[in-house]
């Protein structure tokens, strides 16, 4: 069976489950709002973000569970053991929690001074003691991207990279599968020494890829499911165009630009790529980072005299 999130014609996302030799699904009830779900090992449950909190649901339906609290989750995976790792918010790290519920722990943090931003989409390994995940520097796509997927063990708290690609992971045997320049492309895996293989395999061309490094799932080792798309859909261009509607000139080249503002004297424009705020010189096509601190920084936009860049932060809410 596959279980996603669905919009319907309330305009309130639910989860849906379908078997996967059907053509329809069925909507779980008291899920509104869920996002992210995946499964328990058994198949007998769901786990889900919604509303500030993890929970957890039957598959046959039923009045979920909350687990724990949350704010921007990314993703979660369920062990062996009886063990729920997830993320928490966007700019944090893993956390464990008991699939009955109970204390959460911290595994992980971010080393933002050395640059990283998210540590999200865990994967859990057979035997529940190693997981898989990404370790995010930038937004993908982007030219300042140095993410790394990473190999985690629960015991030492030992973290090691696998390969450097920003992307969420699905394993299917040996094979870790993952995007990468608008394909899904597998790398053999290596429990025992902890390894990759370089040498990748293509799996399937045209799969989207979303702000949230998109979403693959495979199961048994035979079925993997992806969203198709451009691949490539968090890069843009900035260009110039006449009041008629015809095409001028490129102002930027293809990056990740996301809510564009230009100054009013239209020689710079402001924009955030990578959570952090940028402003472009357009005559001189110097781009110049303004926003370090931590947060998510957008909404960028221009003083009334463009000597000053205001925008908004996560930082404390």
């Amino acid at each position: 069976s596959l279980a996603y999130s669905a919009i319907g014609p309330d305009g309130v996302g639910r989860l849906w489950i379908r078997p996967m030799d059907s053509a329809a699904g069925r909507q779980l009830a008291n899920t509104e709002g869920a996002q992210f779900p995946f499964w328990s090992p058994d198949g007998r449950h769901l786990a889900f973000f919604a509303d500030g909190e993890l929970r957890r649901v039957p598959e046959a339906g039923g009045s979920p569970r909350s687990l724990a609290k949350v704010e921007d989750p990314r993703g979660g995976t369920w062990s062996d053991q009886g063990q729920i790792v997830f993320v928490p918010d966007f700019r944090t790290g893993l956390s464990r929690v008991s699939a009955e519920g109970g204390d959460v722990q911290v595994l992980t943090e971010p080393d933002f001074e050395g640059g990283e931003k998210s540590h999200r989409w865990p994967v859990f390994l057979e035997g529940g003691d190693q997981l898989v995940f990404l370790v995010q520097t930038g937004e993908g796509t982007s030219t300042d991207d140095r993410s790394t997927i990473e190999l985690f063990d629960l015991a030492s708290g030992q973290r090691s990279v696998l390969m450097r690609e920003n992307s969420s992971i699905a394993l299917a045997r040996d094979q870790l599968i993952y995007w990468s320049n608008g394909d899904l492309h597998a790398r053999r895996f290596d429990r025992s020494r902890g390894q990759v293989e370089s040498g990748s395999r293509l799996v399937a061309q045209g799969v989207g890829y979303t702000v949230n490094e998109m979403a693959i799932s495979a199961a048994g080792g035979s079925v993997l499911v992806y969203a198709g798309g451009s691949g490539l859909e968090s890069r843009s261009q900035l260009a110039w165009w006449s009041r008629e509607g015809e095409g001028l000139e490129l102002a930027a080249p293809l990056d990740v630009y996301r809510d564009a503002r230009l100054s009013h004297d239209g020689k710079k424009v402001a924009f955030y790529r990578g959570n952090t705020i940028w402003v472009r010189e357009l005559a001189r096509g110097v781009s110049t980072r303004l926003s370090f601190e931590d947060g998510d920084h957008q909404g960028p936009f221009f003083s009334a005299d463009d000597r000053t860049v205001f925008y908004t932060t996560t930082r404390g809410g």
